[in-house]
């Protein structure tokens, strides 16, 4: 999906990545954005309880917290770029440390 935007002027495009997933306790959620804010350390960020957004060049990320009970935390990873390409890349990154942090249970 693209998005166009107009600031004086000057017309912006942003291509719009989305994904949706949920974990089944908070210390999991909690873990996964421990573990993105360390791969991307470098870039500024911005974090309160419910939304992490990083900037990068040209485009940001952001993982917001949609839903949460006793057993399910859903969440939405939502990437804008100005290059499709960087943002499939950066996406392709979160997702990764999804797969892991998913996959291997470290602090147990």
């Amino acid at each position: 999906m693209t998005i166009t935007s107009l600031k004086e002027n000057n017309i912006s495009i942003f291509n719009e990545l989305l994904h949706e997933g949920k974990f089944n306790n908070l210390n999991d959620y909690n873990r996964y954005l421990n573990w993105i804010c360390g791969e991307f350390t470098l870039y500024q960020q911005y974090n309160n309880i419910d939304e992490l957004i990083i900037y990068f060049p040209n485009g940001w990320f952001s993982i917001n917290k949609i839903e949460s009970n006793a057993n399910d935390i859903k969440f939405r990873i939502e990437v804008k770029s100005k290059s499709s390409k960087k943002g499939v890349k950066i996406l392709n990154k979160i997702n990764s440390i999804l797969t892991h942090v998913k996959r291997f249970d470290v602090c147990q």
